[in-house]
């Protein structure tokens, strides 16, 4: 269950204060996953289940299940976009939030943010970032590292070293570490070139990347959302365009989806 263990509990807490008719509507219930023969009675005795995790975790209950049954939110991330004028001051401490929440674990952590513009744009913000993901630690700080973490982060500090562009003679690092928690680093924040989205997916390791209209992200399958620092309504334009069914909303609010967004209230009609 790990960090996520006490989400359940959380969303009966708020079923309940919401009152009649939802009050009483929720229960929490923990098992170990893998307990196939506790699972085997639950999938039995529900009518619809809607399930979280890898793609692989989803394929096995639809296994155990059918696919009538079951609906699955799987394999998933989310990226940002700085558009061209946007404040960076303004917008960093949002940017750093929506990262720090969940420790970037969820679907709706940004991995990689893309930068409207060069990579002297791009720098700039990520130093911002950095400053910004320093001092929302301090509210929220991270969970203390999980077995195997260390070793993974190390390994993504090898590739980023390899994969951040050159400093310029200005001298500012374009590979921003901040300070050693658990024997990891508190943050990572990388100035990559433009490219596919950068994907740790825990340990706020961020990529930020120079790009033009529209970002490389038109392709990416899986992508959920889009956090957009400045005016998203061209964005909103290309998403329609495109038929994309990635969501579009302020840097900043990423982690905060309209209720009934995922899962969706038909999910259990």
């Amino acid at each position: 269950m790990g960090r996520l263990s006490q989400l359940a509990s959380v969303v009966v807490r708020q079923f309940d204060r919401l009152g009649p008719p939802l009050a009483g509507t929720v229960d929490a219930r923990y098992w170990e996953g893998g307990d196939e023969a506790i699972e085997r009675v639950v999938f039995e005795s529900v009518r619809r289940i809607v399930a979280f995790g890898s793609d692989q975790t989803i394929d096995r209950i639809i296994e155990r299940a059918s696919a009538e049954k079951v609906t699955g939110y799987g394999d998933s991330f989310s990226v940002g976009f700085v558009a061209d004028g946007a404040d960076f001051a303004a917008w960093a401490p949002g940017a750093a939030r929506d990262v720090c929440l969940f420790d970037q674990r969820g679907c709706l952590s940004p991995q990689t943010i893309y930068v409207e513009g060069d990579e002297g744009r791009a720098l700039l913000f990520a130093r911002a970032l950095a400053q910004a993901l320093g001092d929302v630690g301090r509210e929220l700080p991270r969970a203390r590292t999980e077995a195997g973490e260390r070793a993974a982060a190390a390994t993504w500090l090898r590739h980023l070293a390899v994969t951040a562009v050159a400093g310029r003679p200005h001298g500012l690092d374009t590979l921003i570490r901040g300070p050693s928690v658990d024997a990891c680093p508190e943050f990572v924040v990388a100035v990559e070139p433009c490219g596919a989205p950068t994907r740790a997916g825990f340990g706020r390791i961020v990529s930020v990347k120079p790009c033009t209209f529209p970002p490389p992200i038109l392709d990416c399958g899986r992508l959920d959302t889009v956090g957009v620092a400045g005016d998203c309504a061209r964005l909103v334009a290309t998403a329609e365009k495109e038929r994309a069914t990635w969501r579009v909303c302020a840097l900043g609010e990423m982690q905060r989806p309209p209720f009934g967004y995922r899962p969706a209230i038909g999910d259990f009609t």
